[in-house]
């Protein structure tokens, strides 16, 4: 009987043994499956945060910082297209908007009848002014002729649509 119950007690300890080697085995499976998954995920993460780190450089050069304090009159870029192909005059500023100037494009006869230094009368209709004096800068250039007038009202800003009346030169 004791022989009997050593032999018991013997198989019975195999038995936990390949029980307990099963198990062994099986969270050593789970660990390198788990080391596997991290190793996965860390990877993804790294691609993540290299595409994050992608995105926040070309957020950075997206940002448009002005060299001087003044007012947008004019732009060159078209949204969507690179900044480059506007050279470096993408933005037009109006550092002083009390010093202003109009750009006009008069019949060529017309033209040959604008001198520099001619005085001129600058009116805006949205203000309902009586005008402002001014003087022509320069005349002929591509066309144009440039009327340069000094603003005393904060209301006036560059863009807005003046009528210039100048007495023509013989």
């Amino acid at each position: 009987m004791t022989y009997e119950k050593a032999q018991q007690d013997y198989e019975a300890a195999i038995q936990d043994n390949d029980i307990m080697d099963k198990a062994e085995r099986a969270a050593a499976d789970n660990v390198q499956a788990a080391l596997n998954a991290l190793g996965v995920a860390k990877k993804v993460l790294e691609e993540r945060n290299q595409q994050l780190e992608d995105a926040q450089g070309a957020l950075e050069d997206a940002e448009v910082h002005s060299p001087v304090d003044g007012l947008i009159v004019a732009r060159k870029g078209e949204v969507g297209k690179p900044a480059q192909e506007a050279g470096d005059e993408l933005f037009t500023i109006a550092t002083d908007t009390y010093a202003l100037e109009v750009v006009l494009e008069p019949a060529s006869d017309i033209l040959k009848k604008i001198q520099p230094g001619q005085q001129a009368l600058v009116i805006l209709p949205d203000l309902q002014t009586g005008g402002m004096p001014g003087t022509v800068k320069e005349a002929g250039k591509d066309g144009q002729v440039i009327v340069e007038f000094a603003s005393t009202m904060p209301a006036i800003k560059p863009g807005m649509r003046a009528d210039v009346k100048l007495k023509l030169v013989p």
